[in-house]
């Protein structure tokens, strides 16, 4: 994950820069609870946001911005076994945007969703 801040005009015409790493942990913080996710590529959930929060990178979740205030989003997943890929991709679709918006105030353009792997888990 490079080092790319996105940007965002506020409502009183300011320009504010929010670093990539920060739009991640809203992207981890999004996914937490989303059922059928078990961990992101490059490790568990929560690893991921305490590195993310010591400015530290990961390659599962990719911010790339646009143009001023729209970034895209790749999510690098892996998914239980036997669960709904396109359920899970649009609940995750929908909790990223509303969530990155929410918590940093730039719109996300796409969020593109990479089921990388799936957990079976043996009974």
């Amino acid at each position: 994950m490079a080092k790319d801040k996105a940007t965002f005009t506020t409502k009183n015409g300011n320009k504010v820069e929010v670093a990539d790493n920060i739009i991640a942990v809203a992207v981890v913080e999004a996914i937490s609870n989303v059922v059928g996710i078990t961990r992101l590529k490059d490790g568990k959930l929560d690893e991921i946001a305490r590195r993310l929060a010591r400015g530290k990178g990961t390659k599962s979740v990719v911010i790339t911005p646009k143009k001023e205030e729209d970034v895209d989003i790749d999510l690098y997943v892996v998914v239980q076994f036997r669960v709904s890929i396109p359920e899970i991709s649009d609940s995750v679709r929908k909790r990223v945007e509303e969530n990155v918006r929410t918590l940093t105030g730039i719109s996300v353009d796409n969020v593109v969703i990479h089921v990388d792997d799936i957990d079976v888990v043996e009974a």
